[in-house]
């Protein structure tokens, strides 16, 4: 069975997951993980499926739903799944809007060894541009997130909010 990696983008509009889905569905491909998001007007997602067919077939499949809806779609195959961190804290950033904010805060938790695990980023206009950056995130045993950020962000007119998160049990 082949696992892949499917990329879909294009100016949002209802529809769009339902058309993939069933398109992925008629080659007996099944989902195993999937991301959405709306960004500025576009629709992002990301998707992992595996089933019988390969990225051909894949490819040539979501290729007509590109089409019809006006859609940017890449298919890559990918490894087995890979062992992945789950977020254990919740980092909010904010501030005026700037230039380098996502690359300065990024290269903080980088720095740290700490894993960014889902991110989103927002510009919030009211009366001044604000730039908020929420993130789940996965730290380290032994690493002390907190002073690092009471020290670095400040300076950079930047304020944060750090908190744990509960671990889900399905």
């Amino acid at each position: 069975m082949a696992r892949l990696a499917v990329a879909v983008m294009g100016q949002d509009r209802p529809g769009i997951v339902a058309a993939v889905t069933v398109a992925l569905e008629e080659l007996e491909c099944s989902l195993e993980d999937l991301s959405t998001s709306i960004l500025r007007g576009y629709f992002a997602m990301m998707l992992i499926c595996h089933g019988p067919g390969g990225k051909g077939d894949v490819a040539a499949q979501l290729d007509s739903v590109a089409g019809r809806l006006g859609l940017l779609v890449d298919v890559w195959e990918v490894g087995e799944a890979a062992d992945s961190q789950e977020p254990d804290h919740r980092l909010t950033v904010y501030g005026p809007d700037r230039l380098g904010i996502v690359r300065q805060v990024a290269s903080l938790l980088a720095r740290e060894n700490v894993n960014i695990c889902d991110m989103t980023c927002r510009l919030v206009e009211q009366g001044s541009a604000l730039y908020v950056v929420n993130m789940e995130i996965q730290i380290p045993a032994g690493v002390r997130l907190e002073p690092a950020l009471r020290a670095e962000l400040p300076p950079l007119g930047l304020r944060h909010a750090l908190r744990a998160l509960e671990s889900d049990v399905l």
